[in-house]
């Protein structure tokens, strides 16, 4: 993003995320995400209950996929729930940026449409 001419106070850190449906019990998810989308010795994870927010002390740039849009890990997380035995529920997936820069929303937005989403199949959403 700084090659594209954002100023940024700072690293960027990545993440990605996986959205799964409100039906399964805090105890499924952790277990699913401890088992199956989390390495213990690579990654670290938050899980929050669906319309929770994050607590963010960054601003945070999503990219998601847009209504309609297949999302092929999305359908593998599935087949793993139900490889595990747990309940078919919705899936998505996104990913996140967290960074700290002056910009205001709607040049982060622009830049991170440009930079870090293909727009014909994924949406940015700014966080902070």
């Amino acid at each position: 993003m700084r090659n594209a001419g954002l100023e940024l106070d700072g690293p960027v850190v990545a993440l990605r995320g996986f959205l799964l449906g409100a039906d399964l019990t805090i105890a499924q998810v952790e277990q699913f995400v401890d088992s199956v989308l989390a390495d213990p010795h690579a990654d670290r994870f938050t899980i929050l209950a669906p319309g929770e927010q994050p607590e963010l002390d960054r601003r945070r740039v999503s990219v998601v996929p847009h209504p309609g849009v297949t999302d092929p890990v999305a359908e593998s997380v599935r087949k793993a729930m139900r490889d595990t035995g747990l309940p078919e529920v919705p899936t998505g997936t996104y990913q996140a940026f967290e960074l700290t820069c002056d910009a205001s929303r709607e040049e982060l937005s622009e830049l991170a449409s440009r930079t870090l989403a293909n727009d014909v199949i994924q949406t940015v959403l700014i966080d902070g």
